[in-house]
């Protein structure tokens, strides 16, 4: 793999520029899929295999050391029009996903092409996409009793959706926003989920999954301060075959901001469910996959945990 990713986000009250590295880690849903772009509905923790965690991510009480990929400090504004020799320069001067397989970036492809994620500009068949293919996400744990929801920098919104995150993307050059986990009910740790449709649903409402194996695997610019589990949603279906133990990465945490890249057999079964008697792995997942999903799980602390998605693509040369 030596998919090349940077990104350049201005943040709210800073601008700061992400390295860039060629790192490498290594059917259709049955079932209306009703979790979109709703942020007071929410799947159950099991939705990403989270029962608790202790079970999917370290100890959260560890220091996490910074990514060697990371760029230490914020770098001014002049310095993100002579981006680092691994990143190539976008139309408009900084720096951002190659156009040589990317699928999003808040910095310039959401001028250039909207909001949603490229899904369709690699499909074989784009026709077989459906409605809200590509289209971001969020949601929280309400739905088993917690009470975490995400602050966003400014008022969602636009002409057509209340719910639009178009602001967001036009204030930070991402998808931005505090975490804000509260427990309420909950008998795991809280959590908040960022992520997007793939396939999109069709006239029905049924979610539909796709064939994403010819990506080579999936890279993700992002910024955290706590570590993100990246997941691959198989739909109600596959996910209740699997008992919700879905094939997932951890992420480090990165305040800075860094950008991994991964490939499908980089995605695994998390180690709770070694015993379960079905399996799937990543390469056979990327076959049949609804959503990929950012999750943030942890135990609340007083100031949330701050983060940013600002660019997502294939893991293609």
């Amino acid at each position: 793999m030596n998919k090349k990713l940077c990104v350049a986000c201005a943040g709210t009250l800073s601008l700061m520029a992400l390295g860039c590295s060629d790192y490498n880690i290594s059917g259709s849903s049955e079932d209306p899929n009703v979790l979109t772009a709703q942020n007071d509905s929410s799947s159950s923790s099991s939705d990403y295999g989270l029962s608790s965690a202790k079970e999917v991510l370290p100890n959260s009480s560890e220091s996490v050391s910074s990514s060697s990929l990371d760029v230490p400090g914020p770098l001014s504004s002049s310095s993100i029009s002579n981006p680092p020799i691994l990143c190539k320069a976008t139309y408009s001067g900084g720096c951002a996903i190659s156009f040589d397989g990317d699928l999003w970036d808040g910095l310039g492809y959401y001028e250039s092409y909207g909001m949603n994620v490229g899904v369709a500009k690699f499909a074989e068949d784009p026709s077989k996409l459906g409605r809200d293919a590509g289209k971001w996400f969020w949601e929280t744990d309400s739905a088993d009793g917690g009470k975490s929801f995400i602050e966003w920098p400014v008022e969602l919104g636009d002409e057509y959706s209340a719910d639009a995150l178009d602001p967001v993307v036009e204030q930070c050059n991402g998808l931005c926003g505090v975490a804000r986990l509260d427990k309420g009910g909950l008998t795991y740790d809280p959590f908040v989920s960022v992520g997007f449709n793939v396939a999109g649903f069709d006239s029905n409402g049924v979610a539909l999954s796709a064939d994403i194996s010819n990506w080579n695997g999936f890279c993700i610019a992002y910024t955290s301060d706590v570590m993100p589990v990246l997941s691959l949603d198989l739909g109600d279906s596959l996910n209740r075959e699997l008992r919700m133990a879905l094939p997932s990465v951890s992420l480090p945490k990165s305040v800075n901001g860094t950008t991994k890249c991964f490939e499908w057999s980089d995605f695994e079964m998390p180690s709770w469910s070694k015993n379960y008697e079905y399996k799937i792995t990543g390469e056979e997942a990327a076959k049949h996959v609804v959503r990929i999903v950012f999750t943030m799980q942890n135990r609340p602390n007083n100031k949330g945990f701050a983060f940013s998605i600002l660019a997502v693509g294939t893991n293609l040369d």
